[in-house]
């Protein structure tokens, strides 16, 4: 199974068993404090670090042109290629989930209260194993009503 920042979409519904949805995220946004970069609506001529072939793209350009501002995109194959970037001042904004953002989180970087496009994470499981989906799926339920989901969201600052 994969438990991790797995976004259920329609078309790895196709190769995976999805849980329900145990966490709701959006794409986030991560400066220099020193930048002076309050929201989205202060990014005309600046360059956004996302992942290769990253939904963060396409939500954060969409966004984007309905505020008439322009960007630029740099990819990089991993996370922390895109944070030494930002460090490094080759990118402006390190653009990612908010939940990943948060691990790369230092005392010279901000993530701004912008989100884009929430998507439901979810618990993948091999197709045809009924048996591990359902014990997956009980499993999240439990924490849901007791509120153990909450308490860990509370814990690593989610939101």
């Amino acid at each position: 199974m994969i438990a991790a920042t797995f976004t259920i979409t329609e078309e790895r519904k196709q190769s995976y068993n999805f849980s329900d949805p145990y966490f709701v995220d959006g794409v986030g946004l991560m400066v220099k404090k020193t930048a002076g970069l309050q929201s989205l609506k202060d990014f005309n001529g600046k360059k956004i670090g996302v992942a290769q072939s990253a939904t963060s793209k396409k939500a954060i350009q969409a966004e984007a042109d309905k505020l008439g501002v322009k960007v630029a995109f740099l990819e990089f194959s991993t996370y922390p290629e895109i944070k030494s970037a930002l460090d490094s001042g080759r990118v402006d904004c390190f653009s990612v989930d908010g939940s990943i953002l948060f691990g790369y989180l230092d005392d010279s970087t901000v993530i701004l209260n912008d989100r884009f496009d929430p998507q439901n994470y979810g618990i993948a499981s091999k197709k045809g194993n009924d048996a591990l989906a359902k014990t997956i799926n009980d499993t999240i339920a439990e924490l849901k009503s007791s509120g153990e989901i909450d308490k860990l969201k509370q814990k690593w600052g989610l939101k």
